[in-house]
């Protein structure tokens, strides 16, 4: 067994402990996506209680929030910790100002007010923080139902670019294919520069990627799915498309989406609104943190998509 800790608690509690410590004052989403999918490996040794990873780090509320409802466990970090110890907080407050050499992690508010942006633009960390919530806001404020299908249509766009403003261009809507048949709300021609982007593309051999914007209130069924197949074509370059609901797809819509991906080579993602307010808190934190291009990259939120992606392909049945 290679967890670090077996924490053995009345009835029949069992909690394998996963501890990462770095010397980085706060934790990336990539971090812990990878630390989070290798505490989930230890369920099999968990009994009424789910597995804990530990990190000696900050992590973001909203990251840490995702990769537990993602990986299934529970998520400490230096916070947590601080706030847990009692009796041993002081020691813990030492040890924690000994690694960064005397100096406490300073506190969100207390972080400069300003960072280098797109185009070196200057923006407030307010500011930047503040149009992933208001898009969240926005989002949850529209209805589901056909009446307010193109308010949905519309917030779903501002929210793919503010994300994916890097790696999606030339977005067009309600497009019409030539034979007059069918139609599909976003197609967005793809910047390949971003190594997820290059893969997904170069893989599924695709130019553009199509988003739907389902605004149901209820969970999407398998007549959306074969609706929304129909749209994709391998032989155009346009085999990949992300489906956006309010809930999450039901059952019997997945096993549509296999079928497609398994017959014909079509990819369906299913994001719900879940997902993507998940991803606008995380591109915040990408943009509020700020760094080098590895540091960005690290704590991008195309991290989150490629789970979904990983989920789905991993899931699927031969």
């Amino acid at each position: 067994m290679d967890f670090d800790i077996l924490a053995v608690g009345e009835n029949g509690i069992k909690i394998p402990v996963e501890v990462k410590f770095t010397s980085r004052d706060r934790v990336s989403i990539a971090m812990l996506r990878d630390a989070g999918a290798k505490t989930a490996r230890w369920k099999a040794h968990a009994a009424n209680a789910r597995p804990l990873l530990v990190y000696g780090a900050v992590i973001e509320r909203s990251i840490r929030e995702w990769a537990e409802s993602e990986f299934e466990i529970d998520i400490w970090d230096r916070d947590i910790l601080l706030t847990k110890s009692k009796r041993t907080s002081a020691a813990l407050e030492q040890f924690f100002q000994g690694d960064s050499d005397g100096k406490p992690d300073p506190t969100y508010s207390e972080r400069e007010n300003t960072k280098e942006h797109v185009e070196g633009v200057k923006v407030s960390e307010a500011n930047i923080r503040a149009r992933g919530e208001e898009l969240i806001e926005t989002l949850r404020a529209v209805p589901s139902g056909k009446t307010s299908a193109k308010a949905y249509e519309q917030i779903c766009q501002a929210v793919i670019d503010y994300i994916f403003v890097d790696d999606l261009r030339d977005v067009r809507s309600q497009k019409r294919t030539v034979d007059g048949l069918n139609f599909y709300d976003l197609i967005y021609r793809v910047r390949p520069t971003h190594p997820f982007w290059a893969t997904l593309t170069r893989d599924f051999r695709a130019r553009v990627v199509l988003f739907e914007c389902k605004n149901y209130g209820k969970p999407i069924g398998p007549m959306q799915v074969f609706s929304t197949e129909r749209y994709l074509s391998v032989s155009a370059l346009r085999p990949i498309c992300f489906v956006l609901s309010r809930k999450p797809a039901n059952n019997h819509a997945v096993q549509a989406a296999y079928g497609a991906m398994r017959e014909s080579g079509k990819l369906l993602v299913f994001l719900c609104d879940e997902d993507l307010e998940a991803m606008l808190r995380a591109k915040d934190f990408q943009l509020s943190e700020g760094g080098s291009a590895d540091e960005r990259e690290a704590n991008d939120p195309i991290e989150i998509l490629d789970q979904k992606i990983y989920d789905f392909i991993s899931a699927m049945p031969r």
